[in-house]
Formats: structure tokens, sequence, C-alpha cells
């Protein structure tokens, strides 16, 4: 069985719910993405969850995780929406210009890999790549990353092999959207400093994988020894 397969065993198994697409969207997600990693638990671009995510309908979702949502000025928040066995779903709400340090998926205590699947609900968001890791002193820091825009309803994945990576809302003046599932979940993972010819950006840290709506400080607003 493939992706394909789980996906059509998702519509299958709700083509008889009463026609209320904007609230049975996350409802339906939700249901898939439990029975997907209940089948494998596979740190893969291939896995299941992946499928469900794209087959969302991105404008349904927000309108249904909206009530989830948490703001806070120049800031990005992290909202658990899901827990399941060996994932986490969350709605991440970006402000205008917040952005996340480089950030790797493996947990530093245990080296555990984790997937992290990505869909982008409102607005648009630009994750920048970079597979190229060296050190800036005594910390590991990264160099000429790759940049792509990720407009509303757009999907993406990453894990350690392909690199690390950092998520920004490139709007001055509107925010953004999007729903991460990590799977498995961590508690901390390793941060980047980001340094370029004649700039360094210092990893930040914000604040990680925590009760609904506390708040993930941005690129240039952070607490000390707190996590993604």
């Amino acid at each position: 069985r493939n992706a394909r397969d789980y996906a059509e065993d998702w519509s299958r198994a709700f083509e008889d719910q009463p026609a209320t697409p904007r609230r049975c969207e996350w409802e339906q997600l939700s249901a898939a993405l439990t029975a997907a990693f209940a089948r494998t638990a596979e740190v893969s671009p291939q896995h299941p969850a992946a499928d469900c995510l794209k087959q969302a309908d991105a404008a349904a979702l927000m309108e249904a995780l909206e009530l989830h949502c948490t703001w806070e000025e120049g800031r990005y928040t992290r909202n658990s929406v899901l827990k399941g066995d060996g994932f986490e779903a969350m709605v991440l709400c970006w402000d205008a210009g917040a952005s996340s340090p480089v950030h790797g998926h493996s947990d530093v205590h245990s080296g555990m890999r984790s997937n992290c699947f990505m869909k982008v609900l409102r607005g648009s968001l630009v994750e920048t790549t970079y597979d190229q890791i060296s050190r800036h002193g005594s910390k590991p820091a990264v160099r000429e990353g790759t940049a792509r825009s990720l407009p509303a309803g757009a999907d993406a994945y990453i894990n350690d092999d392909f690199g690390v990576h950092k998520v920004q809302n490139p709007s001055p003046t509107s925010g953004a959207v999007s729903i991460h599932v990590y799977a498995p979940g961590w508690t901390s993972v390793q941060l980047y400093d980001e340094c370029s010819d004649d700039v360094v950006h210092l990893a930040e840290s914000p604040a990680a994988a925590m009760p609904e709506g506390q708040v993930a400080e941005g690129w240039n607003h952070w607490k000390d020894n707190s996590n993604i």
C-alpha cells in the first residue's frame, strides 16, 4: 500500500458525511493523520501524511482552525491542535515580518529524527533551506541558503536528510498562518547561526511546542534558554 491508497481510504471514510466542508475539513484531516501515523512511523517525504495535507483545502482548514489562532506583535505563536500516537499538529500564526531561527528537526537530547510536514493556510511564507553546515566559533552555522515562496495552499516537507531551514513571513503588513505536523514530536532541536561574508545572525531561541497560545519569539525577539 502506498500514500495514494491511504488517501483513498480517507476519502471513502468520509464520503457519507453531511455537507459541512468548513467544519468537516479539520475533522477529516485529523482522522486521516491519525490513521496515517498508525500505519507507519517512517521518516520520509513519502509518508502517507504528506498526501493527507496535500489534499486538504487550505481555505476550509483556515476557517475551521481560526479559533485556535493566537497572535503576538512581531512574533509567531505555536498552537497545538492535535496530539496523536507519534505526531503532533500545530497551527503557527506569523505576525508581519516574524521569522523562525535556522533549525533542524532531530531532537538534540535523544537524536531521534523527525518529519516536518507543512501547509500554508493564509498569506505567504518564505522557506529558506541550507545543506552546508559549518562552524561559527564553537557554534554550528549555515551559509548560502536557498529561498522559495510558499503561497496559501502550498505544501512543504523537510527532515535533516534534506538540510535545515528557517521560515518567515515576508510581509511587512499582513499576518500568515500555517499548519505543521511534526512526527515524532521533540523537546528541543539544534539551532544554527546564519553567516554571510560580512554579517552573522546569531541563532535565537523562541519558545516551542508548548501549551496552546504560548508565544514563540520571532527572529529579533527572543528569550534565553527557550526552544523553537
